[in-house]
């Protein structure tokens, strides 16, 4: 048990406010839990200042972050992230927004605890240039503590050996909850983890990928929401097709499918991301070495093809362009369904009047043993240029564990279930969802987006017209593949010898 104190009358009290009413929706919202979701959280308890009218806040924390005692001196750490995405990670002050006073106060608890500055640099406005972070680290300058950035572009910048292996920084405990086990995991190769995703940042909710329906729509047109046929575990991609084949309206008579009409599914996703996943196809696998195989020439691939042509293809009432930079028809009303993040409910459809409720992706078939909802994640990456890397890894490992009892029960627990989601089979599949999520390799170390993940993209948009002759695709690119995973794996060998 521990006194976090909070300087200043005003933020102790917007603090205290805003973790009573954290407590209260996690306390009065909440089904009982599983013993062991039990031992993973974090109870708020509200206590009455000692002086002054001012007021102390006392969190019990079951968990612990097991970090030692220390003073840093005021040092200044720094995180270099660019304009576009530094929301998910810093929040400047308090606002009385539930998600933003969470990381601010998740901040402000570790600078108070070790007596550090955490600040940020700025890197301008494009999510994939880190070429002055690079040219920082190659110089040997010591300009930043943490880089976060687009993570196919760290990822590959993971490669080229400026980055630290974070199983050689004191201080990290990748068992403790704040570090989901799928993402290390997938990260991972050859004992080697040089980029992460963890409960610093929401990415790993927010950005995974779901169905929403507009369920005002669908009792238009005499359908069900198949909610029971996820909770029965059968709700496949072919539900999906058969639910949407027919749900088409000419909206302004001109009698021509146009982005104006009404459709059944919306799809914009130019890279397919997060499509692989649920469908339980792995352009990468592992064997019981850990070596990495290219996993594509298979009937699972084929058949998958095929139904995801159908989905898109196979009538007019699927709505499919390649552009996620304009705004989904599924918010004026105008589609069914539509495959978006989970931060949609936050970021957009909270701002709409649409009656929705949410579903996972669909499995491939119902043989499937369970659901898994793909995501992507803006990554971290640690210098090699760090000074000091107990202290590094001191500071992480605090933030995480401060995201995790602070920043992910304010986005999950009252943004999500109690603000956005607007029935109780939403809020189920969530936790369903969320049990699911896969972080994957394949799409994190797309190498210049040339590697495997990308093969519906070719097929689909790559050509005059769609294809689905994947056969001659895998003729064509099955040596390019292998040749882009060799390298890749040379890298990870290179960088072992180099650290060992």
């Amino acid at each position: 048990m521990k006194k976090t104190k909070i300087a200043g009358k005003t933020s102790r009290m917007n603090f205290t406010i805003f973790l009573l009413i954290l407590a209260l929706f996690i306390c009065f919202s909440c089904a009982p839990d599983s013993q062991d979701n039990q031992e993973n959280k974090t109870d708020v308890n509200i206590t009455d200042g000692d002086s002054g009218g001012e007021t102390a806040v006392e969190l019990v924390e079951e968990i612990s972050d097991g970090l030692p005692e220390a003073n840093y001196d005021g040092y200044n750490f720094r995180i270099t992230s660019n304009t576009l995405i530094r929301s998910r990670i810093f929040a400047d002050t308090d606002i009385g927004e539930v998600i933003n006073d969470a990381q601010f106060y998740a901040r402000l608890a570790v600078e108070e605890r070790f007596n550090v500055k955490i600040s940020l640099i700025e890197s301008g406005a494009d999510e994939t240039d880190v070429k002055g972070a690079k040219k920082a680290i190659s110089a040997g300058d010591d300009a930043f503590d943490l880089i976060h950035a687009h993570d196919i572009t760290l990822c590959i910048s993971s490669l080229e050996n400026i980055f630290m292996n974070l199983y050689n920084v004191p201080n990290l405990d990748f068992s403790k909850p704040w570090w989901p086990k799928n993402s290390a995991d997938s990260l991972t190769v050859l004992g080697q983890m040089y980029v992460f995703s963890n409960a610093m940042t929401t990415d790993s909710i927010g950005n995974i990928r779901v169905l929403y329906i507009n369920k005002d729509k669908a009792r238009d047109y005499g359908l069900t929401v198949p909610y029971q046929d996820v909770f029965d575990g059968t709700w496949t991609i072919d539900k999906l097709i058969n639910m949407t084949k027919d749900v088409y309206s000419d909206l302004n008579g001109n009698g021509e499918i146009d982005e104006n009409d009404f459709f059944g599914f919306e799809y914009r996703d130019q890279y397919f991301i997060c499509t692989l996943e649920p469908l339980g196809i792995k352009p990468y696998i592992r064997d019981t070495e850990e070596i990495i195989k290219l996993n594509l020439n298979n009937e699972r691939t084929l058949t998958a093809i095929d139904k995801m042509y159908s989905l898109l293809f196979g009538s007019k009432s699927t709505y499919f362009k390649p552009d996620n930079t304009i705004d989904p028809i599924f918010m004026e009303k105008r589609a069914l369904t539509t495959c978006l993040q989970l931060s949609s409910a936050v970021d957009k459809l909270r701002f709409t009047d649409i009656n929705y409720g949410i579903l996972p992706m669909p499995k491939l078939d119902a043989s499937q043993e369970s659901y898994t909802s793909g995501y992507t994640s803006y990554l971290f990456a640690i210098p090699n240029t760090a000074s000091d890397l107990d202290r590094t890894g001191v500071i992480i490992e605090a933030l995480s564990a401060e995201g995790y009892k602070k920043v992910l029960p304010a986005y999950y627990e009252i943004a999500l279930k109690n603000k956005y989601l607007q029935d109780e089979e939403s809020i189920r599949i969530l936790d369903l969802i969320n049990e699911s999520k896969m972080l994957d390799f394949a799409w994190c170390y797309n190498v210049n987006y040339e590697g495997p993940y990308l093969f519906m993209r070719d097929l689909f948009i790559g050509g005059k017209s769609p294809s689905t002759d994947f056969a001659s695709w895998y003729e064509k690119n099955e040596k390019k593949q292998l040749k882009v995973l060799e390298s890749m794996i040379k890298k990870f060998e290179n960088m072992q010898d180099h650290y060992n």
